[in-house]
């Protein structure tokens, strides 16, 4: 439901969001079986750096506490 919020309060339409959720969902089924939190949160951050680089709206906000964890591990 923060997902939602933070989407909706961020000025993003119902099309992006279900655009952003399509791409984060992509990349799980090609690259990742949602094991682990390390998993989900590299997801999200490559999520968002191909929304990044192709101009894709994205919230930026989705699983926070595993991009915590994925974040440190892809600056080293």
């Amino acid at each position: 439901m923060s997902y939602i919020l933070h989407v909706f309060i961020s000025g993003t339409t119902t099309k992006e969001y279900f655009e952003d959720l399509l791409l984060h969902e992509t990349i799980d089924f090609c690259g990742s079986d949602c094991a682990t939190a390390l998993k989900e949160g590299i997801n999200e951050l490559l999520t968002r750096k191909i929304s990044l680089k192709r101009s894709f709206k994205t919230s930026g906000c989705g699983y926070p506490k595993e991009v915590a964890i994925a974040y440190p591990l892809q600056q080293i």
